[in-house]
């Protein structure tokens, strides 16, 4: 998954961790403050989250920002 498109990555994470958290889409719309229908768009994905968007993301399931920053951003231990 280190390959992906850095957009699907991050839609792939936050469907799993929606999963994980036994809640919905909906819900966490409705707690990112994100209209639904542009959240739904964002996770095929058709646009993007921005940063702020993914903040608040994390608030609502319960996970660090990093949880939703692709591996290609990243700092390695080798590298810093």
């Amino acid at each position: 998954m280190d390959n992906m498109e850095p957009n699907k990555w991050i839609a792939h994470q936050i469907e799993a961790a929606i999963q994980e958290e036994r809640t919905s889409s909906h819900a966490v719309a409705k707690a990112a403050g994100i209209a639904w229908t542009t959240f739904q768009r964002r996770l095929i994905p058709v646009g993007n989250f921005d940063w702020d968007e993914l903040m608040r993301i994390a608030t609502a399931l319960n996970r660090p920002p990093a949880y939703f920053t692709p591996p290609q951003f990243q700092h390695t231990k080798e590298a810093a």
